[in-house]
């Protein structure tokens, strides 16, 4: 093959290490993360001004953000598998151990970490709006319609008294 002048050969591509495929997940992680942290505190904002479209709108965005964040947690996960480490934060927590000597993956990691805490809290706050604005809204109906609050057909381990006693859900 012929070279043109002052051209070189091209190296060959190395493949890329344990630790740099760690950093790129990370960071993708992070990146998700601080997307589905700012959707969550939409969701918030909306759970709390009782505002049921931009609700919707927001959850289909956080369900779409959430299946972009799978991708970078899956190569995570794929990588720490393949390295003989447990899954989720305890096997990262126990690559970054071993990563000593790399900073960068020290930092990325605490972020990582620090992000998917606000996640966690974030979504039980707002899990626990929704859970407020249900009973605010069971409360009302039972006052429109004259039903005792507790009368309700979506109440975990109670059955609807009346004509759907016995059916199962296909049944019914």
């Amino acid at each position: 093959m012929m070279m043109r002048p002052g051209a070189s050969a091209a190296a060959p591509k190395k493949a890329p290490n344990a630790a740099d495929v760690f950093v790129t997940a990370v960071t993708q992680g992070i990146t998700g993360m601080r997307s589905l942290l700012a959707i969550m505190e939409e969701e918030t904002d909306a759970l709390t001004r009782m505002d049921a479209a931009r609700l919707e709108q927001t959850v289909q965005r956080k369900l779409a953000q959430v299946q972009e964040l799978e991708k970078a947690v899956t190569l995570r996960e794929r990588l720490q598998k393949s390295l003989g480490l447990p899954s989720g934060l305890t096997g990262g927590n126990a690559f970054d151990s071993k990563a000593a000597s790399r900073p960068d993956i020290q930092e990325h990691w605490q972020t990582y970490c620090k992000l998917a805490k606000q996640l966690e809290t974030r979504n039980d706050m707002n899990g626990q709006l929704a859970r407020q604005g249900a009973q605010s809204t069971r409360q009302a109906l039972g006052m429109l319609t004259g039903r005792q609050q507790d009368d309700g057909l979506y109440q975990a381990g109670k059955r609807r008294r009346g004509m759907l006693r016995g059916y199962s859900l296909a049944k019914a």
